[in-house]
């Protein structure tokens, strides 16, 4: 009798832990910050609604790499960023969701420190999201992601050839 009154008191605790499923059934859209390896950016993105917990990212990036000039002072150069990825959420609470993406991103350099026009790769993460509100079909919240991106875009009219758009990425934002 103990096994099974304990068992309910288990189950009793995870089903209010979990609270009321949000509904993703709308597009979601919203604004970041966003850090690729050393250059910093702004951008905005909009999520599609979801299909078997699994939704469509498109976000855009105005990212600025940070090189010396042709005087060797350090200058910052803006390049642009396209991000089409799939996107698999999961609630933990009513107030937490965990999520992974992972995608294909397009480099757009800019003429002052590269001869490339476009640059394709890829990059994955894992997001958490904080919602203000315990309304499950309204959606606001903060989000914070950490992952990796990939393209193997350098700047090739720098004497240093750096690469960018490469290694650790970071965004945080809030979305509607």
């Amino acid at each position: 009798m103990r096994k099974i009154l304990s068992l309910i008191a288990l189950l009793s605790v995870a089903t209010l832990l979990q609270g009321q499923q949000r509904s993703f059934d709308k597009f979601s859209y919203g604004i970041q910050i966003v850090n690729f390896h050393n250059e910093f950016g702004i951008g905005a993105h909009i999520l599609s609604p979801e299909f078997k917990n699994l939704r469509v990212n498109f976000r855009s990036n105005l990212n600025w790499l940070n090189h010396p000039d042709e005087q060797n002072n350090q200058t910052w150069s803006e390049f642009l960023t396209a991000q089409i990825g799939i996107n698999y959420q999961r609630s933990i609470t009513n107030r937490i969701s965990l999520y992974s993406e992972g995608g294909i991103v397009s480099v757009f350099p800019n003429p002052d420190f590269s001869d490339e026009s476009t640059s394709i790769g890829g990059y994955g993460l894992f997001g958490f999201e904080f919602f203000l509100t315990e309304n499950t079909k309204r959606n606001p919240s903060y989000f914070i992601e950490l992952g990796g991106i990939g393209t193997s875009v350098t700047a090739n009219k720098i004497i240093s050839n750096p690469i960018y758009a490469n290694g650790f990425l970071i965004s945080v934002g809030f979305r509607f």
